[in-house]
């Protein structure tokens, strides 16, 4: 008996034959877990059925890579609204009303991401700004003062280099770039752009990434499955 279902995607019911093209190719879920497909009021929903309690704290990491590999094969072969690990009902019948219910935010997030790909670019931080010191205890006011004043300066400069640190890449990509999102590494270790990019500029992308990043440690990685877009 199931333990529940786990959603993968959604996707358009329009899609409903590239949806079942790509089923038939035996794509695995989690734990090799056979995909099905759930329909309900113009949406489908990729599933697998669970055979034993899921966990969603302290997920093993190999869980979480098959997952993600299950819906990157996907997207390599339909576009999908990805969904998060951790999405699961307990039933067919739930899948259905949960479809139903938000059937119009799905078919939102799909025309927002189709024929898109998502992209990452990291961008290490440069000796134009210093790192923020490690924690430890801070013996003096003066010292605390200092390290709040460092604090808030470094705060500025990463604030102030999202806003320009990869515009011209953007510029370069023009309508080939949908959307991008930007955002601080943890640890203050840099920056990180987002870029939904359509499929067909894969080319594009890569040349004009190795020309802006001439003078710039940064990495290009993708393409993935939109996650930063729905």
């Amino acid at each position: 008996m199931s333990a529940g279902l786990l959603i993968y995607a959604i996707a358009p019911i329009q899609l409903r034959g590239a949806l079942e093209a790509a089923l038939a190719r035996d794509i695995g879920g989690v734990g090799q877990a056979r995909l099905e497909l759930v329909c309900a009021a113009n949406v489908g929903a990729i599933v697998s059925r669970l055979c034993g309690p899921h966990r969603l704290k302290d997920v093993p990491v190999e869980l979480l890579l098959e997952y993600e590999q299950a819906l990157a094969n996907l997207h390599d072969l339909v576009d999908i609204v990805p969904c998060r690990y951790g999405s699961v009902l307990p039933h067919e019948q739930a899948i259905q009303r949960h479809l139903a219910d938000e059937s119009a935010r799905y078919l939102d997030a799909y025309q927002r991401i189709a024929g898109c790909s998502e992209y990452s670019v990291r961008l290490p931080m440069g000796a134009g700004v210093a790192p923020q010191p490690p924690p430890g205890e801070l013996r003096s006011g003066a010292a605390f003062l200092r390290a709040r004043k460092h604090h808030y300066a470094h705060a500025e400069e990463l604030e102030s280099r999202k806003q320009t640190a990869f515009s011209a890449l953007f510029d370069k990509l023009g309508k080939n770039l949908r959307e991008h999102v930007v955002e601080a590494l943890p640890r203050a270790q840099g920056l990180r752009a987002m870029l939904l990019v359509s499929r067909t500029a894969h080319a594009i992308l890569a040349t004009e990434f190795r020309a802006w990043r001439t003078t710039r440690d940064s990495v290009l990685t993708g393409p993935w499955p939109p996650f930063h877009f729905v």
